[in-house]
């Protein structure tokens, strides 16, 4: 189980408090805990593009568009 603290202004949007719970398979890298996040609260893909950098450990997949 891995607590996240939701910024105000993606609780109004996800429609949830302060701070939720996700589950995790396998380690818990930012990717992994951002999947765990928008699979439980599908109107945040893609909102949190801003507030994270691929771990160096994660570089299979950027979560960053291209044009960025």
């Amino acid at each position: 189980m891995i607590r996240v603290i939701i910024p105000h202004h993606l609780r109004n949007l996800a429609g949830t408090g302060a701070e939720v719970t996700v589950e995790v398979g396998g380690p818990a890298t930012q990717r992994a805990v951002l999947d765990a996040l928008e699979a439980r609260y599908p109107v945040l893909r893609g909102t949190c593009l801003l507030y994270t950098s691929p771990s160096p450990r994660d570089r299979t997949r950027s979560r960053m568009p291209s044009s960025a």
